[in-house]
C-alpha cells in the first residue's frame, strides 16, 4: 500500500468532510520501519524492492499493529450568508488495526520475487449531529487494501535492483450536515456519500553497499490515480418535499502524488548501527478535488445533483529519520529513533493537523534459527495548528480553531526462514 494513497484518502476526509482527524492516523507502517528503503527481509516488497536480494531462502513476514488516536478541534464554524455560528469543542479518540503479510522467494542467484498483502482502516471519525463541526462533519472513514508484487536483481554483488507494482483498493464514506436554510427548508438535512475505486502505481528502487558497514537505499513511487464511485443521498425530515434525495452516480478522482525515499546504514561495530531516511513528497501536484453527482435539491425543493470543488493548495513535505539499532546479545535487539514528519495540508483551506514529531522504539528477537519475533512502539505529537478559513461563496464554512493531537501504536510481526 502506496503511503502516499493513504495520506491522500485521509487528506480527503480534511478537505471533502473538512476535518483533519483521520489525516495522521495513517502513518503506522512508515513508523514500524525506521530505515524504510534500506529493509532486507520480505517487508522488502513495500518499502523497497531491490532489497528482496539479502533474502536468501523462502521467507514470510506477518504483522499486526493497532493504533489509537486522540485529536481536538476548538473553534467556531459559520456559513457565508448564513446566520449563527457553532462554536464549541470536538473530539476523537479512535482505535484501527494494520494487519500485513509479506512472501519472499528466491529464484535464481540473482533472482529474487516476491508479494505483499496490506489493508489499513483509517478509522470511523463520528460526531453528533448536533456538534460544532456538524456543517463541516459527522462521519468520515475509509478503508483501503493493496496488493504488491515485486521482484529483485543482484546487477553485482554490492548493488540490487527492483520494482513492484501496486494494485490499490479503496471505500471512503463522507457524511455531513447541510444546513435547512440553503435547501429552503426549516430542518437540516444529512449528505450522505460512499464509494469504492481501485487504482494502480510503481514504485523502483536501489541498494547499495559501497564499503564495508555502510548500506545506502533509494526508492522511487509513481503517482496513483483513483476513481472512486458510488451513490449519494440527501435526506431530510419527512414532512419535507424530497425528503430523501438519492444519486447513484457519485464519483471522485484523487491522483497520489509521486515520492522518493532514501535511507542510509552505517555500522559503527558489527553490533551498533545508525539509521537515518529523508522523504520527499510532492504534494503541490494537486489543486482541486471535485465532487461529482452530490444528491442534492433546489430551495424550491426539487431534486438534483451537484459538482463540488474542494481547493487543497498543498504544500510539498519532507519527512526526516534518524535512528540507531544495537545488538544487546546474539538474540536481542533493539532500536529507536525520531521521526519529524511534515503537515502537506493548508489550514486556510482545510482543517488539519501540525507537524507531527514521532519516537519510535523497537526490539528484536531470534527465538531460533528459522525465527525471528521483533516488536514496535511508536508515540506521535500533532503540533498545534491554527486554523483560518475564509469562505467566499454563499453557504461555504467560514471556520476559526486551533487542532491538536497525538496517536500511539503498537505493532508485531513474526518473520519465518522457510529452510
Amino acid at each position: 500500500m502506496d503511503i502516499r494513497l493513504r495520506k491522500l484518502f485521509a487528506r480527503c476526509l480534511v478537505s471533502v468532510a473538512a476535518c483533519f482527524f483521520a489525516s495522521n492516523a495513517i502513518a503506522a507502517y512508515i513508523e514500524a520501519a525506521i530505515g524504510n528503503a534500506v529493509v532486507n527481509d520480505a517487508t522488502a516488497v513495500y518499502y523497497n524492492p531491490a532489497g528482496l536480494g539479502f533474502v536468501n531462502n523462502p521467507q514470510i513476514v506477518a504483522s499486526w499493529g493497532e493504533a489509537f488516536t486522540h485529536a481536538k478541534f476548538s473553534g467556531t464554524i459559520s456559513q457565508v450568508g448564513l446566520a449563527g455560528t457553532q462554536a464549541g469543542n470536538s473530539y476523537s479518540i479512535q482505535e484501527y488495526p494494520f494487519p500485513s503479510i509479506y512472501g519472499a522467494l528466491p529464484v535464481t542467484g540473482r533472482v529474487t520475487v516476491g508479494i505483499a498483502g496490506l489493508y489499513t482502516f483509517l478509522g470511523r471519525e463520528e460526531y453528533p449531529r448536533a456538534a460544532s463541526t456538524r456543517y463541516a462533519q459527522t462521519v468520515s472513514a475509509a478503508s483501503l487494501y493493496d496488493v504488491t508484487p515485486a521482484f529483485s536483481y543482484k546487477l553485482r554483488d554490492n548493488l540490487f535492483l527492483g520494482a513492484g507494482a501496486d494494485f490499490s483498493f479503496a471505500t471512503i464514506e463522507l457524511n455531513s450536515i447541510v444546513r435547512g436554510a440553503l435547501l429552503g427548508s426549516a430542518s437540516d438535512f444529512e449528505s450522505r456519500n460512499s464509494g469504492y475505486g481501485r487504482g494502480v502505481g510503481a514504485h523502483a528502487g536501489v541498494l547499495w553497499h559501497p564499503v564495508l558497514g555502510t548500506l545506502l537505499g533509494l526508492v522511487y513511487h509513481s503517482p496513483v490515480s483513483v476513481q472512486l464511485d458510488g451513490h449519494s443521498v440527501l435526506q431530510g425530515a419527512a414532512a419535507a418535499t424530497n425528503s430523501i434525495v438519492y444519486n447513484n452516480n457519485f464519483n471522485v478522482k484523487l491522483v497520489a502524488p509521486p515520492s522518493a525515499v532514501f535511507s542510509l546504514v552505517q555500522y559503527v561495530n558489527p553490533r551498533w548501527n545508525f539509521l537515518g531516511t529523508i522523504e520527499r513528497m510532492n504534494w503541490n501536484t494537486i489543486r482541486n478535488v471535485v465532487l461529482k453527482n452530490v444528491a442534492f435539491r433546489t430551495a424550491g425543493g426539487a431534486a438534483t445533483s451537484i459538482i463540488s470543488t474542494k481547493a487543497y493548495y498543498l504544500r510539498n513535505t519532507w519527512r526526516l529519520t534518524l535512528g540507531t539499532q544495537y545488538e544487546l546479545t546474539a538474540l536481542w535487539a533493539v532500536r529507536g529513533a525520531l521521526t519529524y514528519d511534515q503537515d502537506p495540508g493548508n489550514p486556510t483551506r482545510q482543517i488539519v493537523a501540525g507537524d507531527n514529531k514521532i519516537l519510535s522504539l523497537g526490539t528484536t528477537y531470534k527465538y531460533n534459527k528459522q525465527c525471528k519475533l521483533d516488536f514496535s512502539y511508536n508515540y506521535t505529537r500533532y503540533r498545534d495548528r491554527n486554523i483560518n478559513i475564509v469562505g467566499t461563496s454563499a453557504g461555504s464554512n467560514v471556520t476559526s480553531a486551533r487542532t491538536s493531537g497525538g496517536r500511539t501504536s503498537i505493532q508485531g510481526k513474526i518473520i519465518l526462514d522457510l529452510v
